[in-house]
């Protein structure tokens, strides 16, 4: 197979400046479907977008053709923004630990991209390697078997006096024989695409509220 260039594996995401001079290569299809929006494959080509460098491998997301009344807007991405602020702290102050090492929790850092051949902004990431789990939702459910992603949700709930709650985590369960992060052969979870309940319900399209 063709080599890829580009950044490969999960390192943590690097500062992205603003350079745009480039575009993105979209496959015609999505790989997943959520409950209303679809992902994408693409391609950073021709030199940057919205900082992301020449063949680097995102995904973008869009919502599916019942929903293209709503818009993913700057508010959904400052949200997954604040998402991974937050699970940067709660590692710092609560140092997760699995089977005696520790286990990061970080969440992919996104952008709001206009992509001409959808006509319509999407949410632009890097894409995320290794296998992929669902771990809890935004309505109430949880898989039961990753107890630090769960504490997270609590923790942030607890902290934030019952205001906030980051929730509809999903992505990749690091080990250390999978995925490297940042050079390291580690556990750590990486999650993309979070949502926040909260009690005045401003974090954007999937925040349900407190109900």
């Amino acid at each position: 197979p063709r080599k890829r260039s580009g950044v490969t594996g999960n390192a943590s995401d690097p500062n992205r400046g603003r350079n745009n001079q480039g575009f993105l290569e979209v496959e015609r299809a999505s790989f997943s479907s959520g409950a209303s929006r679809d992902a994408y494959r693409c391609r950073v080509r021709n030199g940057c977008v919205n900082g992301f460098t020449e063949g680097t491998y995102c995904i973008v997301k869009r919502f599916k053709a019942g929903y293209r009344h709503l818009e993913i807007s700057h508010t959904d991405v400052n949200m997954q923004q604040y998402a991974r602020e937050l699970a940067m702290q709660f590692t710092e102050e609560c140092s997760p630990r699995k089977k005696g090492s520790a286990c990061p929790i970080l969440i992919r850092d996104a952008d709001l991209a206009y992509v001409q051949q959808f006509g319509c902004n999407a949410l632009l990431e890097r894409e995320i390697k290794g296998s992929f789990q669902k771990f809890n939702s935004n309505s109430g459910w949880t898989l039961g078997q990753d107890p630090i992603l769960d504490a997270f949700s609590h923790w942030m709930w607890h902290v934030t006096r019952e205001e906030i709650l980051v929730c509809d985590l999903q992505g990749h369960r690091g080990s250390p024989g999978s995925e490297n992060l940042s050079g390291q052969r580690q556990f750590y979870y990486f999650l993309t695409d979070p949502a926040i309940n909260s009690r005045s319900k401003r974090y954007g399209i999937n925040d349900m509220g407190q109900d």
